[in-house]
């Protein structure tokens, strides 16, 4: 009968040990979908974010460079404006001639006056033109701001002898009073960012490309895609932040963006749906492998163990009801003896960790917990920190084992005086904190200084020793945190020290 209740129990026991096998797997299988998840985005958004960088930053970043320096280094005047439209600017032109063929994003420059003047750089004949009818030219910039076309444009057809669209980088010029004498616009090429997204290898089989506010791609590895596809206005609405991630409606392809405000281009990472599916695919059925192997091995540990566990409940019975055995009864004494000896280690453990060996004072670390727990609980209290003056030439003079000394007495001092309420924490060498939990400031201050008058007042066995502390008192009333509260402290320690040290400076 007893035999076939071990069994029942080890059925049981066992079955009840599956429960936290299959919570586990899923528990995993959780974690898995969740860390190749945030593992994935992290993965694809840092490669928008740096491809965002190359395509878009950089080459505006040097588009506003280019555009500054002749800005600066010449069309600061009217007078240079209007000469070098005349063909009668050398230095200027020769700069401008630089510009074009030093800089790979530029297509086209136009100079123009604020009488609709103009010159371009490739010279363009041109039938009709006035530089402020187009809608690119910037009504009223503020000083040295370059403003981007925010959709595709052409300066006029004939102005660069192409059909395509272009886009746009435009600049007022202004003098010394900020008033306009004219406009700087260049042609920005879109293919020289695009020769770049060739050799960049968009991760799970996606793709990235630059769009504009009117959702036209403006730059893509391939080539014909530009200016002739659009994105999804939804895209464009959704992309509000200067980083993210979506899933489109339609195609439920995973969309990541990186949004700029001048230019009005974002910069997006597309990643097919099945791409993502499958990555998740590989990743279960090795996962659901591992847990199949695992369960088998389970299996065969319970067979393996069930001689010794039936042996086990056995004795547990025997004991329960008072039978007696010899052999097992020292193998519990055993397991009863490793128990308390763990615990207790786990218990000096903990004391370590919360009192400084040398002083009995509060650790640090024990400081740290107390006052993050009254500043949960929103208790009010007061904050000091003392150091003893003059430390290291006391360790100098008469040795290390003094310097302990004083600071065990500086510590049982401030007990004895302080009480049991409020705690001594040893806060690095001979500094220490001390909290007042649900005391008045001026009360504190008090115990403060009678501490510092028992201790200044003890006669040494060195005749010439002489002990004192400075430190700082501070209250805390809810407005700051634990780093703030413990700052403000030492600056009035430290003040209290400068002023002659033997001495607490207290701020309510």
């Amino acid at each position: 009968m007893q035999k076939r209740s071990s069994a029942n129990v080890f059925t049981m026991l066992m079955g009840m040990m599956l429960i936290p096998f299959i919570v586990l797997t899923g528990l995993t299988f959780f974690y898995t979908h969740s860390m190749i998840r945030d593992s994935f985005l992290t993965t694809v958004q840092r490669f928008d974010d740096n491809t965002s960088i190359g395509c878009i930053e950089i080459p505006i970043r040097e588009i506003r460079r280019s555009l500054n320096s002749l800005t600066q280094n010449g069309f600061r005047t009217k007078a240079s404006v209007d000469s070098y439209i005349a063909g009668n600017n050398p230095l200027m032109s020769g700069l401008i001639k630089n510009a074009m063929m030093s800089s790979p994003y530029f297509i086209a420059i136009v100079i123009s006056s604020t009488e609709d003047k103009f010159k371009s750089y490739p010279d363009i004949p041109f039938d009709s033109f006035l530089a402020s009818e187009q809608s690119w030219y910037p009504k009223a910039v503020a000083k040295d701001n370059i403003l981007f076309s925010t959709t595709m444009v052409t300066v006029t057809d004939k102005a660069i002898q192409r059909t395509n669209p272009v886009l746009i980088a435009t600049k007022n010029l202004l003098d010394e009073n900020a008033k306009t004498i004219g406009n700087i616009t260049v042609g920005i090429n879109g293919d020289e960012s695009s020769d770049i997204l060739k050799s960049k290898i968009t991760p799970f089989s996606g793709e990235y490309i630059v769009a504009d506010s009117g959702g036209h791609v403006i730059m893509s590895s391939n080539k014909s895609a530009v200016f002739s596809r659009t994105v999804e206005a939804e895209w464009l609405k959704r992309a509000q932040n200067l980083t993210g991630h979506f899933i489109d409606r339609q195609s439920g392809d995973m969309i990541f963006y990186h949004a700029y405000n001048n230019p009005d281009w974002v910069g997006f990472t597309i990643i097919p749906a099945h791409a993502y599916e499958e990555l998740f695919t590989a990743r279960y059925k090795i996962l659901i492998l591992i847990c199949l192997v695992c369960f088998i091995l389970y299996i065969i540990g319970i067979f393996l163990c069930r001689s010794y566990l039936i042996n086990f409940i056995n004795l547990v019975y025997m004991k329960a009801n008072g039978l007696d055995d010899g052999h097992q009864n020292s193998s519990f004494e055993m397991l009863s003896d490793t128990v308390s000896t763990k615990y207790q280690q786990l218990t000096n453990a903990k004391k370590i960790a919360s009192v400084d060996p040398l002083t009995l004072a509060g650790t640090r670390r024990k400081f740290s917990e107390d006052i993050t727990e009254f500043m949960k609980q929103g208790k009010l209290f007061q904050l000091a920190i003392i150091d003893v003056d003059n430390f290291k030439k006391i360790n100098d003079s008469w040795g290390h084992a003094t310097g302990d000394i004083v600071l065990q007495y500086v510590v049982k001092a401030g007990e004895n005086i302080l009480g049991q309420k409020n705690q001594i924490y040893r806060y690095g060498g001979e500094e220490f904190v001390i909290l007042f939990p649900g005391e008045k400031h001026e009360y504190s201050l008090k115990l403060m200084e009678l501490w510092l008058e028992d201790v200044g007042n003890r006669t040494w066995r060195e005749s010439e020793l002489y002990v004192t502390f400075s430190g700082g008192l501070v209250s805390w009333k809810g407005e700051k945190s634990a780093e703030q509260l413990i700052e403000a402290a030492d600056k009035l320690m430290y003040t209290a020290k400068e002023s002659g040290k033997n001495k607490i400076l207290s701020e309510p």
